[in-house]
């Protein structure tokens, strides 16, 4: 338990910097099943106490599972590294709710909240982008802000090298700065098809949990 915090901190900081995001988004593929081991996840999703005895088992068992995967991407163009690590979080997404036997609202929830913490990448999934129905134009533009923020993903990784922490609190600030612009560019209606998609904000705490 004691190494939680700076375990969770470091899968937050990977999550941000995965690899298959280098030239779209530093927002990163963060929507993945190990956001169920976070405490205030946990807590906003009301899982019982039946539900977390075996969490953190079954969570690194679906990703163990998918590591294998996730290595054999490397090769690929960077395109179908995107849209195979896409595919591969939304199926081990599907796993841990099985697995967990989440409620339809507890699977809801996480769906919402594993949306969120992708960032502005989400927008640039063609599901999410049909959903909303982007336009070509919106589309260019969304993805020239993940392009245009690699120097300030840059700036950050220079200027916190070795302390996780403020590198983990400025990706945060960041991801927050790019779904800004990315946002601005939807229209009323498009916003309001994301809030249904996303549900209401939350802000995913990779922090040590409390020690009774």
């Amino acid at each position: 338990m004691r190494t939680f915090g700076k375990a969770a901190l470091t899968v937050g900081v990977l999550v941000l910097l995965a690899p298959s995001t280098r030239a779209q988004s530093p927002g990163g593929l963060g929507g993945g099943p190990i956001l169920l081991i976070v405490p205030n996840v946990q807590e906003e999703l009301k899982l019982s106490v039946e539900q977390t005895q075996t969490l953190r088992q079954t969570i690194a068992q679906i990703v163990n599972k998918a590591r294998g995967e996730l290595t054999g991407l490397r090769d690929l163009p960077l395109q179908e590294q995107v849209n195979r690590q896409r595919a591969l979080t939304r199926s081990m997404n599907e796993d841990a709710k099985k697995a967990l036997s989440l409620s339809v609202d507890q699977a809801r929830r996480f769906d919402q909240i594993s949306l969120q913490q992708r960032g502005h990448e989400a927008l640039l999934d063609p599901e999410i982008q049909a959903r909303l129905r982007l336009t070509d134009e919106q589309k260019a533009k969304i993805r020239g802000i993940g392009e245009n923020a690699r120097e300030r993903l840059q700036e950050i990784a220079q200027s916190t090298a070795g302390d996780r922490e403020a590198m983990a609190r400025k990706l945060r600030q960041l991801q927050k700065d790019l779904m800004a612009e990315a946002q601005a560019e939807l229209s009323d209606d498009q916003k309001a098809a994301w809030k249904e998609l996303a549900g209401e904000a939350f802000e995913v705490r990779f922090e040590r949990p409390r020690v009774n």
